[in-house]
Parts: C-alpha cells; sequence; structure tokens
C-alpha cells in the first residue's frame, strides 16, 4: 500500500488533512498490532515479557481511538531523514524529497518510534537504566528495530574532554556553534528580518548538593529574540569558586571573534553581563559591595554601622563612568598589582552594561530581608503571630485569583526563607498592596508602598521611562525613611542599590530587560540534570548533548477566558471580565468576547501616587454592563479579587500578551 506523500506531514506550520492523519495511524496501528500477533504465535515467550494490557481485549480499533493516540504521539516519518533543506517540505512531491512507494510500512516505523522515544525520554529526564528496559521490552514485543540501549538511541557521547582551569575542571563550547545552533531553531520570519543579534551573559554559582560544596559555575548566554533563548557557554565545576578567572579565557575570545566578524551576515551586540553582587565584583576585578567603597555605580564611602557596610547618603552622588573604570585599570596593570577583569577586552562600558540585577537585590535582597524583620525581626517592627496568621490566610486565598502566567502561588508567610524570587517579585509588586493593609502598621506599609510603587513603575516599559525621574525620587525617599524605620544598620548596600535601579531602567527600556530571572531558570534545568554525586559535570554535558535541537515556540497559546486568566484592563482604562467567546467578529475579523464592563473605576490607593498610573483599580459590581469587545482591545491581562463589596484589578506590569 504506498504511503502518504511526504508535504501532507505536519512540520513549520504544515499540516496534512486530518482523514489522512487518521488513515495513516490506522495503517500503523493494525501493522503494530499483526506484528504482535504473529510474534507470539510463531515464537516462544521470553522469560520476562512485557505485558502490553491498554486495548488488551479489543480487536478492532475506532476512529476515536486512533484520535486519541495522535494527539498524545506522533508516529510519523522523520523529515530530516528524507527532506534536502528545511524548505524542500514546500516543494512538490519528487523521489528526493518523498517516501517511495515501494518502502514498506516496517521501513517508517522504527524512525518515527526512535524520534518519540528520544523526545520523551530528554523530555521527562528518564534514567538510561529504565530507558534501557523499556527498549528491551519494545524489542521483545514487536520492535525488533529499535536500538538495545538508552546511548544509542539518545546518541550520548562517551567520552567528554575537559581541562582544569581556575581550580575547575571546565568544558567549553564553541560560541559561535552554539549560536547558529540555536539561531536554527527559530522561525525563518524572525531570524531573517533581524539584522542586529543582541546577547547578554550571565556568570553565577549554582549549588548542586545540599551535603557537599560542589559548585557549578557556568557562563550562560541569552539571544535576545522572541522568545530568549539561553545556553551555556562554558561550564566549570569546583568545591569553591574559581581562583581567578582563567576559566573566562575562551568564551572571551569567542565573544571577541563575534563581534568583529558578525555571524551570517547579521551584527553581533552586547547587551549586558548579568551577575549578582558578589558575582559582578569577581568578574570585574573590583572591591566586593561590603567594602567602603563597595558600589560599583556611584563613588559613595560606607560607614560601617553594627558589623556592616552601610550607604546612607542618597543626594549629591557622584557617578562612576567607563573612562574612570579604565583608566584606574591601566594604572593597576601599570604598577602590577591585582589582575584586571578579561572584560576590559571586549567594546564594554565596564559601568553601564553591568547592571543592577533587580532579581537578586529587590526581591532576594530588599523584599525578603522587610519580609524577614515584620516576621522575625526587633519588636518595634515585628507583627504579632496573630497578625502573621491573618496575613497568610489573605496569602492563601488569593491562591485561587492568580493566573497562570505566574511560575507560583502565594502560599505561608513562615516558609519566607524558601520563597522564590518569583514569589517575592509577586508579593513586592502586586500581592502585598493587599494582603498588609489593615495589618502592618501604618508607618511600615506606607513604607512599604513607596517601595512597591516604585519598583512596579520601573517594570513597565512605558512607566519606566515616563516616570523615571519620579521613581528615583520614591527610591530615595525609601532608603531615607528605612534609616528612621529600621536603625541605620538596615541602609546596607541591597538598599543604597535600590537608587541606582531607575538608571537602569532607563538605559535598557525596564528592569526585565536586565534581570537575572532567565538565566536562573536556566540554571534550574541544569541542577536538575544531575542524576547523581559520580561526575556531575560530565553528567550535565551528556544530557545537553542529549537533548533534541527542536523549534522554538514563538506563537503563544490560545488564551484560555477562564478564571484566573480572563481578568483585563483596557487601554482607557476600564477594567473587564471576559465571560465567554462569541461565533461573531467584527469589520476586521476580529473575534468578539462577551465581557462584563467595569465603566466607572476608582483608585485602589492615592498615596505615593494614584494608583491608576499602575493600572491598580477597584470597581462595584452594581457599575458593570455586558459588553461585546473585540479580542484585540484585551491587550493588558490584570489580577482580578473579589471581596465582599468591591472588586480589585491589578494590571500585571512584567509580562503583557
Amino acid at each position: 500500500m504506498p504511503l502518504p506523500h511526504f508535504q501532507q506531514v505536519q512540520y513549520f506550520g504544515f499540516r496534512m488533512d486530518s482523514k489522512t492523519k487518521r488513515q495513516r495511524y490506522t495503517r500503523q496501528w493494525k501493522y503494530a498490532r499483526r506484528s504482535l500477533n504473529e510474534r507470539c504465535i510463531g515464537e516462544q515467550p521470553s522469560n520476562n515479557p512485557i505485558i502490553f494490557q491498554e486495548r488488551n481485549n479489543e480487536e478492532n480499533y475506532t476512529d476515536e481511538d486512533i484520535a486519541s493516540v495522535s494527539e498524545s504521539v506522533e508516529i510519523g516519518v522523520s523529515v530530516e531523514s528524507c527532506s534536502s533543506g528545511p524548505d524542500s517540505v514546500a516543494d512538490s512531491p519528487t523521489e528526493e524529497n518523498c517516501i517511495s512507494d515501494t518502502e514498506t510500512e516496517n521501513e517508517m516505523a522504527p524512525t518515527s518510534l526512535s524520534t518519540f522515544l528520544q523526545q520523551w525520554a530528554t523530555k521527562h529526564l528518564i534514567k538510561h537504566n529504565a530507558l534501557d528496559d523499556l527498549l528491551r521490552g519494545l524489542k521483545q514485543n514487536g520492535h525488533p528495530e529499535l536500538p538495545s540501549t538508552a546511548r544509542t538511541l539518545l546518541k550520548t557521547p562517551i567520552h567528554i574532554t575537559s581541562v582544569v582551569k581556575s581550580g575547575m575542571e571546565c568544558v567549553h563550547f564553541n560560541l559561535r556553534e552554539s549560536l547558529l545552533e540555536q539561531l536554527q531553531r527559530y522561525p525563518r520570519e524572525i531570524t531573517d528580518g533581524a539584522t542586529t543579534v543582541e546577547l547578554s551573559f550571565n556568570i553565577d554559582g549554582l549549588p548542586l548538593f545540599k551535603s557537599s560544596k560542589t559548585h557549578l559555575w557556568p557562563i550562560l548566554c541569552a539571544i535576545h529574540l522572541p522568545p530568549i533563548s539561553v545556553f551555556p557557554v562554558t561550564l566549570t565545576l569546583g568545591p569553591t569558586k574559581p581562583t581567578n578567572l582563567d576559566f573566562m579565557e575562551e568564551a572571551i575570545k569567542d565573544i571577541q571573534e563575534l563581534l568583529d566578524n558578525g555571524l551570517d551576515g547579521k551584527e553581533i551586540k552586547i547587551r549586558c553581563v548579568v551577575c549578582d553582587a558578589p558575582a559582578r565584583a569577581m568578574v570585574k576585578k573590583i572591591k566586593q559591595y561590603s567594602g567602603y567603597y563597595g558600589c560599583d555605580k556611584c563613588t559613595q564611602k560606607g560607614t560601617w554601622v553594627a558589623g556592616r557596610m552601610t550607604y546612607p547618603e542618597v543626594d549629591n552622588l557622584t557617578s562612576r563612568s567607563n573612562d574612570t573604570f579604565r583608566a584606574e585599570m591601566t594604572r593597576r596593570q601599570d604598577n602590577e598589582e591585582t589582575p584586571v577583569s578579561p572584560f576590559l577586552s571586549l567594546p564594554l562600558d565596564m559601568v553601564e552594561q553591568f547592571p543592577i540585577d533587580y532579581m537578586h537585590q529587590a526581591c532576594l535582597g530588599v523584599m525578603k530581608k522587610l519580609l524577614t524583620v515584620w516576621v522575625r525581626g526587633d519588636r518595634k517592627v515585628r507583627m504579632s503571630a496573630g497578625q502573621i496568621s491573618n496575613v497568610t490566610q489573605r496569602l492563601l486565598s488569593l491562591q485561587k485569583v492568580i493566573p497562570s502566567c505566574f511560575a507560583r502561588k502565594p502560599r505561608h508567610l513562615e516558609d519566607i526563607d524558601r520563597w522564590k524570587a518569583t514569589e517575592l517579585r509577586q508579593f513586592a509588586v502586586y500581592t502585598g498592596k493587599i494582603v498588609l493593609k489593615g495589618i502592618l502598621a501604618d508607618q511600615l506599609y506606607d513604607h512599604f508602598m513607596v517601595f512597591s510603587v516604585a519598583l512596579s513603575l520601573l517594570l513597565c516599559p512605558t512607566l519606566a521611562v515616563e516616570h523615571n525621574a519620579y521613581s528615583k525620587e520614591l527610591m530615595k525617599y525609601f532608603i531615607e525613611k528605612t534609616g528612621e524605620l529600621y536603625g541605620e544598620h538596615f541602609t546596607v548596600y541591597n538598599v543604597h542599590s535600590m537608587l541606582h535601579l531607575p538608571e537602569e531602567a532607563l538605559a535598557f527600556g525596564s528592569l526585565d530587560a536586565c534581570s537575572g530571572f532567565p538565566f536562573e531558570n536556566y540554571l534550574g534545568k541544569l541542577k536538575r540534570l544531575v542524576r547523581s554525586g559520580k561526575q556531575p559535570l560530565t553528567q550535565v554535558v551528556k544530557r545537553l548533548v542529549e537533548m533534541p535541537k527542536s523549534p522554538l515556540s514563538v506563537e503563544a497559546s490560545k488564551p484560555k477566558f477562564k478564571r484566573p486568566n480572563n481578568a483585563f484592563i483596557l487601554d482607557e482604562g476600564k477594567c473587564c471580565e471576559a465571560i465567554e467567546e462569541r461565533e461573531e467578529s467584527d469589520d476586521s475579523g476580529c473575534q468578539m468576547l462577551l465581557c462584563k464592563l467595569f465603566e466607572k473605576t476608582e483608585p485602589l490607593f492615592r498615596d505615593p501616587c494614584d494608583s491608576r498610573i499602575l493600572g491598580c483599580f477597584k470597581v462595584q459590581s452594581r457599575h458593570a454592563v455586558m459588553k461585546l469587545i473585540p479580542e484585540r482591545q484585551l491587550t493588558r491581562q490584570a489580577i482580578m479579587v473579589e471581596k465582599r463589596d468591591e472588586t480589585i484589578f491589578l494590571a500585571i506590569l512584567h509580562e503583557q500578551r
């Protein structure tokens, strides 16, 4: 029986019709069933046979059965094995880009099943011994064509070559080759239209185990195309942090080569190097934040208070510049003092292009410190056990209203030590405004609101530019009041660095444009690749090689207009809740949605500014009307919190649809 023509295979947007797809899967299921029956009749059973109980008592498969299988497993022909290039799928069928009519179904199945197993195993991090058992069972039950071991299936390299640098085991990936590989995952319409590719880099330590000091120190690169893609350039492993910066040599050479020669006619630019404060001081070869001149953005001299370095001044500060930084490094080289940063060899602004990372310093630094003193601090600022319980109850009640664009839901305040950066950002920008009101002391609540509003302004690209000067004034006020409310010892480097966040948002467009969140997510993925304490670096490299280089998904999934994902802020400042989709469309063909529209809105708060600037509203149900609204007008998703006598809308500033 002839096979379907190759151009009908779904790939890069090309889709076969449903009837042909159903017929194809029916044939494959019948063949698999026949092969299994023939083996059971003609051969002696093995000592440990695998019994497939699914559909065991059914002889015929309906169309619904086939369709349900096709949704979860795509069994078909690998496009790469048959086409001469990615564009050949769209061409008319020929001998070169189609499967020959004389090919049997037996020759088609192995490639597709092997591909599926490879993708399934890497997606779910299946261990090799478990995959070996699965392959052995499949080979004994109708699939003798499959490889015998997981290493063969996943093309696991046998040897990984590493060198010792900076007192650590080091593996380097060529940046040009890795960048080309990543760009090939993007749709052609994105890469072809880009004349410049911006890259950012991250260097940070990652503890792999709780019971040892083993750390992974990767150099990561991010491509600033939608969506952001992160990949490793260098991986180093050791019991401590690197003794020097020799492990960066190969990466610096690769970056310089790309800056000089470009990539496939595209100009390569460096946006920034994102690090937390200790790592930034390490790679720049400057004083740590605990030094008297520990700020790498200004020249303020710190003050030693209660065993810690503080930076209380907010006015008349002298900013550092790239010229003064490089002049100081040149003087250091001439005097043969301490080594200098290898980044000096690159055309980088050594001050502006090493931004303060708000993930580490605003979320994990300031916000976590405030929560800690409210829960466990001095009696003057600490909440009582009853107040902590009330805040926790409010947080837990918000779990059901947090949209799916948030990685985590609110949890107990007692678990503050385990809160992640995304949870702290969620509290600082969104939920803290609601759960603390009326419980935290008024002075402390007003002080927190200054920080929350300033940070919120800097997260939105439009507001970060329009209200940049105002956010800077808010940060100044926040730092000054911090010393009065919590003591002079509280104005440490993390608090001081809030003064420089408006400058970062103005330089890069918003704080999210130069944050460590994409890199932190990737570090978590790297950590999950380690399965035991034996040769962890080799494990990580092998797992990375095994991963299939599948195309990146750039199309957002169709929104589901159900709670808690159906609240929106309209451009004219009105709030709405999408109720259901309608079949009719407007004149431009955009689908219409039946929405509960709140035309009359009030600010949620008026101090330190009118909350409507941030998209924070409160509305009342009696002012709601049902109205058909085009889907394209739902531009800003929101959190909707229903109370007894009012409903609160909080615009999501850090992520837009």
